[in-house]
């Protein structure tokens, strides 16, 4: 299976919660982490989904994965 894990910038439309425990509100946006069955960093063998607050996003140095691009 592949070690290529995905990210993507989602907007809440419920109550969600962060990995560090902070609440996600509905209308905010985070990121979510995937990765496949076997990735190293899980050695899970079920796919794995990470929830990623603003805050933590802007700690990591991924804060601008969430800004939005207006056409």
């Amino acid at each position: 299976m592949s070690d290529r894990t995905f990210t993507t910038r989602r907007k809440a439309r419920k109550l969600r919660f962060c990995q560090c425990g902070l609440s996600i509100d509905p209308g905010t946006d985070y990121l979510v982490h995937t990765a496949p069955p076997g990735h190293e960093a899980t050695g899970s063998d079920r796919w794995e989904r990470i929830n990623e607050c603003p805050e933590c996003s802007e700690r990591m140095g991924r804060s601008h994965l969430l800004n939005r691009v207006e056409p």
